[in-house]
């Protein structure tokens, strides 16, 4: 019988796993500005990052809309709740880019390398340590290699694509909401 209980307990303690890469220390990050995600529904998840940060001696600031200026470094993050006994954090996931730069889901970018304002690594890909992806560029591979420069006719598609995705969550939160009632 105990041996019941003590496997009970192992499948409801789950399974965490983590999977942090750091920012170089050669980025000097001393401000990050974290962009609100409304979709969230974990209300202490911000104010534990930026006790985190604050911790490790970097300033924060929340910004629900335009990007504040003087921002070199913004945080998106994406937060995961499910219920079984109690709610839990099944997953979070957080991505700080500098400047205007932007990296895919999933892509992975190793200790040493740069990706600079403006350049663009596509999701999946992996960019070795000590290159540099250069403003203007897409990267994309295993390892990560230049496919091409960017246009502005792909600035204003990357604009154009948001703007829709964000009309997209606007548009579901509204028909959830209305499904609750």
């Amino acid at each position: 019988m105990k041996y019941v209980i003590i496997l009970g307990l192992l499948v409801l303690a789950g399974c965490t796993s983590v999977d942090v890469r750091p920012i170089p220390a050669s980025a000097k990050l001393d401000k990050v500005c974290i962009q609100f995600n409304n979709e969230v529904n974990v209300e202490d998840f911000v104010p534990v990052m930026q006790e985190g940060f604050f911790n490790h001696g970097i300033s924060s600031v929340v910004f629900h809309s335009e990007r504040p200026k003087g921002c070199e470094f913004t945080m998106t993050y994406a937060v995961d709740r499910w219920w079984d006994l109690a709610p839990y954090m099944v997953d979070a996931r957080m991505t700080v880019n500098k400047d205007d730069s932007f990296i895919g889901k999933n892509a992975t970018v190793l200790d040493g390398a740069v990706v600079e304002s403006g350049a663009m690594v596509a999701a999946g890909a992996v960019v070795m340590p000590h290159k540099v992806v250069r403003g203007g560029e897409l990267w994309a591979g295993k390892p990560a290699q230049k496919l091409r420069d960017l246009t502005e006719k792909d600035f204003e598609s990357f604009r154009r694509v948001v703007a829709h995705y964000v009309e997209l969550a606007r548009a579901y939160r509204v028909d959830i909401s209305k499904a609750a009632e």
